[in-house]
């Protein structure tokens, strides 16, 4: 999946948030934070959300605790636990993003873990369970997920939504500044080529960034609110230059 899939996820898990027939859980995995980025952190996450789902089960749960004062420090325990709320009358939806964060052990251990989930409940009651697991384009997840449903998102496709969203904020520009057809098209274009990357690379404290590193989606939504919300053209025309105009995410 492209860069800009965490923006992607966030949009998804508010439209699962939003049916009322199921309860939506999600987990976002970070590589530099260790306690983020294990199959144990992930059910941890789970768990925490899955009690507000199902506040009648914690009576369970404390009973478990009482019996060993490092339960969530037990990836087994843990699980266990997942599978007792997956077990209830409740349809749900999991959510997990950055997945290819984890490290390859950390990753297989999860990603088969959920499967399995799902293919329980599907024996008895087809769709109470549905997980997305969003990822870069890894060998190992295809391979994990086999009898799962991928979908693969090219770069093309994000550049696409980028050049939509540019367009709608253009359209928000031309109103407010009272701008020509051809100053909207050259801010959009710089807009556009910023946020696909392509321009001659910036290197930052002896590192060159790359197209990861620019976030994409997050660095043009960024970049066209900012330009909206300028109070006059002079402070407009100021921002677009090449000396202020964001370069990466980080700058945005």
């Amino acid at each position: 999946m492209a860069v800009g899939k965490s923006v992607l996820a966030s949009l998804i898990i508010e439209h699962c948030k939003s049916k009322e027939n199921y309860k939506t859980s999600y987990f976002y995995v970070r590589e530099d934070e260790p306690s983020q980025n294990t199959a144990l952190a992930i059910c941890k996450g789970l768990l925490r959300q899955l009690l507000n789902h199902h506040g009648e089960l914690l009576p369970y749960c404390f009973e478990k605790q009482s019996r060993s004062e490092a339960i969530l420090n037990d990836y087994n325990v843990t699980k266990s636990l997942i599978e007792l709320f997956c077990d209830v009358d409740m349809n749900q939806f999991i959510i997990i993003d950055g997945l290819d964060e984890c490290d390859t052990t950390e990753r297989k251990i999860i990603t088969q873990f959920l499967d399995s989930i799902v293919d329980k409940c599907d024996t008895y009651k087809p769709g109470k369970i549905r997980v997305l697991l969003l990822s870069h384009d890894l060998p190992d997840m295809r391979k994990y997920m086999q009898s799962s449903g991928v979908v693969n998102l090219r770069r093309e496709d994000t550049d696409r939504d980028i050049h939509t969203l540019i367009s709608i904020h253009g359209e928000q520009l031309k109103t407010k500044f009272d701008l020509t057809d051809d100053d909207i098209r050259c801010i959009e274009s710089l807009i556009c080529a910023r946020s696909s990357g392509k321009y001659i690379p910036l290197k930052v404290n002896g590192k060159v960034k790359t197209n990861s590193d620019i976030g994409m989606i997050l660095f043009a939504s960024l970049v066209m609110k900012n330009l909206i919300e300028q109070p006059n053209i002079g402070y407009l025309k100021r921002e677009i230059t090449e000396a202020v105009l964001p370069r990466d995410l980080e700058d945005a």
